[in-house]
């Protein structure tokens, strides 16, 4: 495994349709965009994994940023309805390509 490190995220729900440019939330939010352009600089694309919600939230992130790799998480905690933190950093090892990975909010730039 290359020496490296992987960074991943999970993005709050991305609809494409309803979502203010400058929303908080999201792709839309700019400090969102920002960030991952920012990590790009710290990390290979292709060891950066982003975690969403939905299909359509893949697409937006797939159009905005070709080169990331976006992931549907389906583990849910029932009362929260966000994805269990353990879950999400075990698809992290699992998917990415160094041995060393990190998690970052999505709006840390």
């Amino acid at each position: 495994m290359p020496v490296g490190i992987s960074i991943f995220t999970v993005l709050r729900e991305m609809r494409p349709e309803g979502v203010e440019e400058d929303s908080p939330a999201g792709i839309a939010s700019t400090r969102t965009r920002n960030s991952l352009r920012s990590w790009a600089t710290c990390a290979s694309p292709r060891a950066m994994v982003t975690f969403v919600e939905s299909p359509a939230s893949c697409a937006l992130i797939s159009n905005s940023f070709p080169e990331l790799r976006c992931q549907v998480h389906s583990c849910l905690d029932a009362q929260y309805g966000r994805p269990f933190v353990s879950w999400i950093f075990e698809r992290a090892k699992e998917l990415g390509e160094t041995e060393l990975v990190a998690f970052i909010n999505g709006d840390i730039i």
